[in-house]
């Protein structure tokens, strides 16, 4: 027989007056008004009995409102980010949780071809141009793989996952829903819907990109849902970030979205709910400004609102700096020197409108090769893992990566948050056997 004796008085006690004290704390740091400590505070809890949905779920969140959410101003427009901050610290909990639940494993394949890309790029600026802008580009690139890495490392559960998923649409559709108040009460980015907040705003094409996640797996939660109730509330997340993004009125973004929903009737052969989904967005257009059709007939007119003569220009940098690049985050100071190039002169301070142009402006060839070899194993990978069926999420996290892509095409978003939450999620796998999802720290 085992005998059992009482604690002791002061062990009893002790759980209650931490919790009497962690009560005070937070009601001193409100009084006082300082915010952030409380805030902190505040989500503590849910911090640690929810470390993972806390950490990358808030993260994946957020990405819609990142240029908006700075903290820091810089000179030229927004600084350092909230979600600079969040991603920071979601690497450093997926690492602390991996180890101590013992759930860290090997990241995919495609890991090592974004580290050798990250680690090119850094190299670059040992002969970059302009080796200031170079070097300031660092701290984000690095800090994007060591996130990339944790997410993809961290062997997450079912539930975790889906969760976290879940977190990645509901900020889409905030995003989307605040988008289209403010457009109808008559704030826009010029004649056109984008998100602001204060003094600050997301210019409309990063915006039409950073839904494109949050609309596939709204879409892959209304093909999947059992009942009426959720597939009404998956399809009307759906309406709604649709319709947002017809008011932002992004010729790319669009172009993305129906690339991104032609995966799901190619990978689901054309089922009847994919194609009722496709005749919904269609069916928005009709919600659709005027503008938007002025600006799709204008398109060649406008010569892509002058990106035909970026690239032309573009190309005369590549021919310049094709072998090793003309460094990290360099492609304006490039552009700078052969403006004049274009068959139109769209002036001196540039970006490249295009991904694949901007990296082998900046990085080479070699760099070129590095981003297409981890781009074609990290599709594989996705592929893989929407032909199991058996992770949550995996359809819409293939095609929101061919969507993302799209957008590429016509933007430079290689190291972009909204760029690489997408292939985080398409890298995560699941712990060979799914534990409770609810462990603390």
């Amino acid at each position: 027989m085992i005998s059992t004796y009482p604690q002791p008085l002061t062990a009893r006690l002790m759980p209650a007056a931490l919790l009497v004290g962690y009560a005070t704390l937070i009601g001193l740091t409100a009084a006082r008004e300082a915010w952030i400590a409380f805030v902190a505070l505040t989500a503590l809890p849910i911090v640690w009995l929810f470390p993972v949905e806390a950490s990358l779920g808030l993260f994946a969140f957020l990405v819609p409102f990142d240029t908006v959410a700075a903290i820091v101003q810089g000179g030229s427009g927004p600084g350092t980010t909230l979600n600079w901050y969040v991603g920071a610290i979601s690497g450093l909990m997926l690492l602390v949780t991996g180890l101590r639940r013992r759930c860290l494993g090997r990241p995919p394949r495609a890991a090592l071809w974004w580290t050798l890309l990250v680690l090119w790029a850094s190299l670059t600026t040992l002969w970059a141009v302009d080796t200031n802008a170079a070097f300031q580009k660092i701290p984000s690139v690095v800090s994007l793989l060591l996130l990339y890495l944790a997410a993809t490392s961290f062997r997450i559960t079912r539930r975790e996952l889906a969760l976290v998923n879940h977190l990645a649409m509901l900020g889409g559709t905030s995003a989307a829903i605040y988008t289209i108040v403010e457009f109808w009460n008559g704030v826009g980015w010029g004649a056109r819907a984008s998100l602001f907040l204060g003094e600050r705003a997301t210019d409309p094409n990063m915006l039409a990109a950073s839904l494109i996640l949050p609309m596939a797996l709204a879409i892959q939660g209304f093909l999947s849902s059992r009942t009426r109730l959720g597939r009404a509330i998956m399809g009307g997340s759906f309406v709604v970030m649709g319709l947002s993004l017809f008011l932002v009125m992004s010729r790319g973004g669009l172009i993305a979205a129906f690339v991104m929903i032609f995966v799901f009737l190619y990978r689901t052969r054309i089922d009847r709910r994919t194609i009722a989904i496709l005749g919904i967005f269609a069916l928005l257009i009709f919600a659709a400004p005027d503008l938007l059709f002025v600006r799709i007939g204008q398109a060649l007119e406008s010569r892509a609102q002058g990106r035909f003569d970026i690239w032309r220009a573009g190309l005369v940098v590549v021919q310049h700096y094709g072998l090793q690049g003309a460094g990290l985050e360099n492609f304006r100071v490039a552009y700078w020197h052969y403006a004049g190039s274009a068959p139109v002169f769209r002036g001196y301070n540039r970006e490249s409108h295009n991904t694949f142009l901007c990296v082998t402006g900046e990085l080479g060839v070699v760099g070129l090769v590095v981003f297409t070899a981890a781009l074609v194993s990290q599709l594989r990978f996705a592929r893989d893992r929407t032909t199991t069926g058996s992770i949550p999420g995996a359809l819409a996290h293939e095609a929101a990566c061919w969507g993302i892509l799209a957008s590429a095409l016509s933007w430079d978003l290689l190291w972009l948050k909204l760029f690489w939450i997408v292939f985080m999620l398409s890298g995560v796998g699941l712990r060979v056997q799914d534990e409770p999802a609810l462990l603390p720290l």
